[in-house]
């Protein structure tokens, strides 16, 4: 019996993701040109720290060259390890605007719901950007100050820093909206509503149908992510939203006022893959229970 229910389940999967698949076809040729993208971006990062790499040893004085077992008396022991992206910024104050400049640009991607929802200003949202920027260029620069001293990530003194740093980022961004009028209740609200799980169905959907005739809107975005919300039993009671378990009969029924067909169908060939994916995932889990520790 069991067998049957499995077999089931997966020509569901199938048969739901062969409808799926027509959506995602219309983004293949935009990620794998993203991905082109951030190989060379990588690589560009490489070169650019071997090329400093070599002619730091050329410029170094004689007396401290290599001793013959493989490292000079005193430098520290060589690392075939690349650099990581905050050392790399770190050392090159040009490469570090850049990155910021880039990460400012991807911020109305990430809150732009929120924007709409919240009916923001062009100048709240500026300083927001902001503010939100200059935090990002802090948590590098810490990172790199702590790697540089060969600090791990739950160092004492730097987890301090770390929390600090945050203290100040959410002081200045209360300061913004008390002084843009918002009431903090609806704040809080806003940060529920900025749950990974529920951002990344919200990308999801808005991803699956970016190439369509109906692309989503932040306006949308800002109307579906409650509504999303309100069809998650977890989110009441925690703020999290399991995908696996939502009413999406009730969240389809009410984006149906939001959204365009086209956006509509997205939603709904979602919707049908998470269920059938999350009965799958109820049937490993009864043939296979974890054993208590």
């Amino acid at each position: 019996m069991k067998t049957k229910i499995f077999i089931g389940v997966v020509a569901g999967i199938v048969a739901t993701l062969a409808l799926f698949v027509a959506w995602q076809g219309f983004r293949q040729a935009r990620l794998e040109e993203n991905a082109l993208r951030a190989i060379a971006r990588n690589q560009a990062a490489l070169d650019r720290s071997e090329r400093q790499a070599r002619e730091a040893a050329a410029a170094r004085p004689a007396g401290t060259e290599a001793s013959p077992s493989g490292a000079s008396a005193n430098a520290p022991p060589h690392s075939s390890k690349p650099p990581s992206l905050s050392a790399l910024l770190a050392a090159d104050p040009k490469l570090m605007a850049l990155y910021l400049k880039s990460f400012r640009a991807a911020l109305p991607d990430r809150y732009g719901a929120t924007y709409a929802r919240m009916n923001l200003s062009r100048a709240v949202i500026d300083k927001f950007e902001e503010i939100t920027t200059a935090q990002e260029g802090e948590n590098m620069d810490l990172q790199a100050a702590a790697e540089a001293q060969g600090l791990p990530p739950n160092d004492p003194g730097i987890a301090a820093m770390r929390r600090q740093a945050n203290h100040d980022y959410q002081a200045k961004i209360a300061a913004l909206a008390l002084g843009a009028g918002i009431n903090p209740t609806q704040m809080d609200d806003e940060k529920r509503l900025a749950s990974p799980q529920l951002q990344n169905m919200m990308g999801g959907l808005a991803n699956t149908v970016a190439l369509s005739s109906s692309p989503m809107t932040y306006a949308q975005l800002g109307q579906l992510g409650p509504i999303l919300a309100a069809a998650s039993p977890t989110f009441q009671t925690n703020g999290s939203v399991d995908r696996f378990n939502m009413d999406w009969d009730k969240a389809v029924a009410q984006a149906s006022a939001v959204l365009a067909p086209a956006q509509l169908d997205g939603l709904r060939i979602m919707a049908n893959v998470l269920k059938i994916q999350g009965e799958a995932k109820q049937f490993h889990d009864q043939a296979h229970p974890v054993a208590a520790p």
